[in-house]
């Protein structure tokens, strides 16, 4: 993401790289000859000295040089003059000149000029009254011909008095970097950038640089490449860092799926993870580096995060502003009903907007003279105009750190400038007014349906709790795990490369879930009222784990049920566990359940027994003996009976 916000003025860029390329412009007479800018004074005050450094190539005999300057321009009249629609209008001229007269001894000549108020009185003297951006077009001629054989347009500014602050903020993002399989794997291109990164900041230590980094880039470089960690911590030395989501991370869809409490999670974990692995380091909430959409519920729980301001492009802004928008100004969200009417503040939120500026210059093929000359010269014409103080956001994309030649050219501009400030955000933020003119509103793009994320983080981080409660404390078996779920969350990733994460999570639970097995017997027969119930916990991991046991029957009593063990690596536990019988049926069913001590889940596999109750109860024997009195009363009875029906019958018998 490209960013460029604010206000510049007069910069003084002394002596640029003469190994530098430059933009020139032959002349159709002589497609020979050519001009190339080497070097210049960008920035000159009034009874200053301007110098502007050339090499000619393909010229004549004899060949003269001039150089004529025009009225200011405006950021527009700078953008025409580049492409050779000069004002009409000139301030003065030096006039023309021999090249023998004005070499300069390393292959270059250099033309110089006076700014004054007044009338010139000598040949190089030209009147430039108004502070402004003054075009300045030198010209190859050749005596014996009419017209340029060659030329060049460049700018002069003439500064004002007051001071513009201006703050450069480097993006450092990353692809993921921890993938679903535990590895961790940085891309060379991060890798490249990181160093180039490390080296700009090293080369300026005095400059105000903010980094923002991607967190999870930085923990993959922590791991993989602590060498480079440890010097970009030291080049990185008192600057700010922007704080960023650990991932990048889509902030309307994870509200609309209510992970409000992951978004902040996010965000603390970047910021541990930064202070990590970049000790000493300063993350900054209060500005956030727009990567995913924005709408009004993201926005609120944007700001109970501490986000006050948000860098965006400015192409991003609705509607579209008429001119190109280079300083802070506030903003709503796309989907708010309240139009866009000056000075409303519907989110409180601040745009420190980028209008691409910077990026076109670093793109656009020019030498390094020329591209940082005309870059100053834009900015500083619009600081001439309705941006004036209210400073300057640089966000520069990642291709472009990779120039520290226009870095080191630029600061060192900034320096000799005048007019410029350097600070870091955290100041820029502070010292900037807001334009209230105009109220822009924040992208509305289309925004992922996240409940799919939900639903795989809940049932992924409960699985990881309850199943972590079976391992001993400090168990390795679910080390990483939890990571796993945060990279998940990337909104880099797309479906299937995200269910990669939770997939591996699910494989290293499961042979938790199923480690432990019951061992019972057949058969348990209960002889009295109480008894106890035999059995065995079997553990197949090659670590303790700890259960809980529950029995459940409504044929009998648990005192102590919901029992927790811990069962030895690789071994088999015996446990008794005391019943009382409720009732006196001959034979029921007893099953064994084994749970997770934390969260109740099941676990392991469910044993069966069958237990018999041969004990009778207090009521039971009194009922028994009350039948066995009977059964013998009756008995005696029966029997006696028999006796005398035995002897009547003998009595009757005759007498032999």
């Amino acid at each position: 993401m490209r960013r460029v916000g604010g206000a510049v003025a007069a910069l003084a860029l002394a002596m640029l790289g003469a190994d530098a390329a430059a933009a020139a412009r032959p002349a159709a007479s002589d497609d020979t000859a050519a001009l190339e800018l080497v070097r210049q004074t960008v920035s000159v005050p009034l009874d200053g000295r301007a110098t502007f450094g050339v090499r000619v190539t393909g010229a004549p005999e004899g060949a003269e040089l001039e150089a004529t300057v025009f009225v200011p321009v405006s950021a527009q009249g700078i953008l025409d003059a580049e492409r050779g629609q000069l004002p009409t209008r000139q301030v003065g001229f030096v006039p023309r000149a021999p090249l023998s007269d004005l070499a300069v001894g390393d292959g270059t000549v250099a033309v110089s000029l006076t700014a004054v108020d007044r009338l010139p009185e000598l040949d190089e003297e030209v009147r430039m009254t108004f502070p402004g951006v003054y075009p300045v077009r030198l010209r190859l001629l050749d005596p014996n011909r009419e017209g340029p054989i060659a030329e060049l347009t460049t700018f002069l500014i003439r500064p004002a008095r007051q001071k513009l602050p201006i703050t450069v903020v480097l993006p450092l993002p990353g692809q993921p970097s921890h993938l679903a399989d535990g590895r961790v794997v940085v891309a060379d291109t991060d890798v490249a950038r990181a160093q180039d990164v490390t080296e700009l900041l090293a080369a300026l230590p005095q400059f105000p640089f903010t980094l923002a980094p991607r967190p999870e880039l930085l923990d993959a470089l922590h791991t993989t490449k602590p060498v480079l960690t440890d010097r970009l911590g030291a080049s990185l030395g008192a600057r700010a860092v922007l704080a960023m989501p650990y991932v990048r991370v889509d902030v309307p869809g994870m509200v609309a799926a209510d992970l409000r409490d992951e978004i902040s999670r996010q965000w603390k974990l970047g910021e541990d993870t930064v202070g990590r692995a970049l000790p000493g380091s300063r993350p900054d909430r209060r500005a956030w580096l727009v990567d995913s959409p924005v709408d009004a519920r993201s926005v609120d729980v944007l700001r109970t995060l501490g986000v006050q301001q948000v860098l965006i492009a400015a192409d991003r802004l609705t509607p579209a502003p008429a001119s190109p928008v280079l300083h802070p100004v506030p903003v709503r969200t796309a989907d708010a009903v309240a139009p866009a009417t000056a000075g409303s503040l519907d989110t409180g939120l601040v745009a420190l907007v980028d209008d691409g500026t910077l990026d076109t210059r670093l793109t656009s093929g020019r030498s390094l003279p020329v591209t940082v000359v005309n870059l100053v010269a834009e900015l500083t014409a619009r600081a001439f105009g309705d941006d004036i103080g209210r400073g300057l956001v640089l966000v520069p994309t990642t291709s472009a750190q990779s120039r520290p030649d226009f870095w080191k050219a630029f600061a060192d501009a900034v320096d000799h400038s005048g007019m410029l400030e350097a600070v870091d955000l955290d100041t820029f933020v502070r010292v900037t007014s807001t334009d209230r003119s105009a109220t822009y509103a924040l992208p509305k793009d289309t925004s992922r349906n996240e409940l799919a994320l939900a639903q795989g983080l809940f049932v992924t981080r409960v699985a990881l709790d309850v199943m972590g409660s079976v391992l001993p404390t400090g168990s390795p078996r679910f080390g990483g795990l939890t990571e796993r779920t945060t990279m998940a969350v990337s909104a880099d990733l797309d479906d299937g490369a995200r269910q990669a994460y939770f997939d591996q999570v699910t494989a290293r639970v499961n042979p938790v879930r199923q480690s432990v097995s019951v061992r019972v017997r057949d058969r348990v027969t209960l002889a009295g009222k109480a008894g106890v119930i035999p059995l065995s916990l079997v553990n197949a991991l090659d670590e303790p784990v700890t259960v809980k046991l529950r029995l459940v029957s409504p044929k009998i009593e648990v005192p102590d049920n919901d029992r927790v063990f811990t069962i030895a690596a690789h071994d088999e536990l015996p446990v008794r566990m005391d019943v009382r019988a409720l009732t006196s049926a001959w034979k029921f069913p007893v099953t064994v359940q084994l749970s997770t001590p934390v969260g109740g889940e099941a676990i392991g596999t469910t044993g069966e027994l069958r237990v018999r109750a041969v004990g009778l109860s207090g009521l039971g024997l009194g009922i028994s003996a009350g039948a066995l009195v009977v059964l013998v009363v009756w008995w005696l009875g029966h029997s006696r009976s028999r006796r005398r029906a035995k002897r009547a019958a003998a009595a009757s018998l005759p007498d032999p």
